[in-house]
């Protein structure tokens, strides 16, 4: 309860107040015979002068601090307004984040294109790069018959090194167009596509087989 609803309250109660003794002394004030008991009439006139000057202050001061049904409506209706628009807003934030996260469709082919036209040599044979939704990763399964592939078998990580660059400078790329929820990279082994020669994350390796194997 506010300063206001108090004061409209106690002006309430003075309007009240006043009005009962309104009501007595005026009564008093008819009844008494003036001639007779002169000091009585006077006192009733005067209480009940007093009386009217106090209903009058409370009925002046009730109506100034006691807010009309229609300011309140509007209160209440300006508050539930600010409300919805802040959970409004709230859920288009929402909304705008997780578009953000999920990349478009056409954006996903874009950027398939482009991965397999930068990321294609004669060593990497039939390699190609794929969008998995589910684990919002790029991934590429080795070509078991590359010659990248057939040097790694052999200990030679040459090739191997210089395509990690490029995957990594791809994701850096991708990450710095604010693309970061695409900026995930894995190549998957031939034998058993639950396992990985490379993951990279904002051009950051995570895990390189390269790293085991010796030139």
């Amino acid at each position: 309860m506010d300063i206001m609803e108090i004061l409209g309250d106690l002006f309430s109660l003075i309007f009240l107040g006043a009005l009962i003794c309104v009501i007595i002394f005026a009564i008093m004030w008819f009844r008494t015979n003036r001639e007779k008991d002169k000091e009585k009439y006077q006192k009733s006139k005067k209480y009940t002068i007093i009386s009217i000057i106090m209903l009058v202050i409370g009925f002046v001061g009730s109506d100034i601090f006691i807010p009309d049904n229609e300011e309140n409506s509007a209160s209440t209706e300006q508050t539930s307004k600010i409300s919805s628009s802040s959970k409004t807003s709230s859920a288009e934030s929402e909304v705008d984040s997780e578009v953000s996260r999920k990349p478009t469709q056409n954006t996903i082919v874009k950027v398939t294109e482009a991965l397999n036209n930068d990321l294609t040599t004669a060593d990497t044979g039939n390699t190609k790069w794929t969008w998995n939704e589910e684990d919002a990763c790029w991934e590429a399964t080795l070509d078991q018959n590359s010659t990248m592939y057939q040097s790694m078998n052999s200990g030679q990580v040459s090739l191997w090194n210089s395509y990690v660059r490029d995957i990594q400078e791809a994701s850096q790329a991708i990450a710095d167009e604010k693309l970061d929820s695409m900026s995930t990279f894995k190549v998957l082994t031939p034998t058993d596509q639950n396992r990985c020669f490379l993951i990279v994350r904002d051009g950051k390796i995570k895990y390189n087989i390269g790293e085991d194997l010796t030139d």
